[in-house]
């Protein structure tokens, strides 16, 4: 009976064991795949709270706002629901901001090509707004990867 058990234990040991490496070796690579991912999202974020409205050429907004796209339909194979939604509220902020440079473009540069003030506030309001979902982002991204900031 004991040599039956012990023979039972000793070949379920092996499989328990190889399932768990492959398991813990899946959460490894997911997890450097988002220590990649979460600077790529809010470094592109913060290419478009820098970029420029004036002058137009050689500032478009739209291949940041494509690279953020890109970035979250691979979180949404990689990242918890959290971080995904997160996530989705900075891609909503920087089209919203996107569209606002766009709008802003269509009338002329105020002195020293800077944005006119009828609609800069807006565009400080849109700029306040994405800044704050890339922080959210970054404290449930940090929570996800579980680092712990000291303060």
């Amino acid at each position: 009976m004991f040599t039956l058990l012990g023979a039972g234990v000793g070949a379920l040991s092996p499989l328990t064991l190889g399932l768990l490496n492959r398991r813990s070796e899946r959460q490894r690579l997911s997890r450097s795949q988002k220590v990649e991912l979460y600077p790529a999202i809010t470094g592109a974020a913060g290419r478009l709270v820098r970029l420029p409205v004036w002058p137009v050429e050689g500032n478009d907004p739209e291949p940041i706002i494509e690279e953020l796209s890109s970035h979250l339909q691979e979180a949404r194979f990689l990242c918890p629901p959290g971080v995904v939604g997160a996530a989705d509220t900075v891609l909503a902020s920087a089209t919203e901001l996107s569209v606002l440079i766009t709008e802003i473009r269509t009338g002329t540069a105020g002195f020293g090509n800077t944005v006119e003030v009828r609609h800069r506030a807006g565009y400080e309001a849109a700029i306040g707004g994405l800044k704050s979902t890339v922080d959210e982002f970054v404290r449930v991204g940090r929570s996800d990867l579980e680092q712990v900031t000291v303060r």
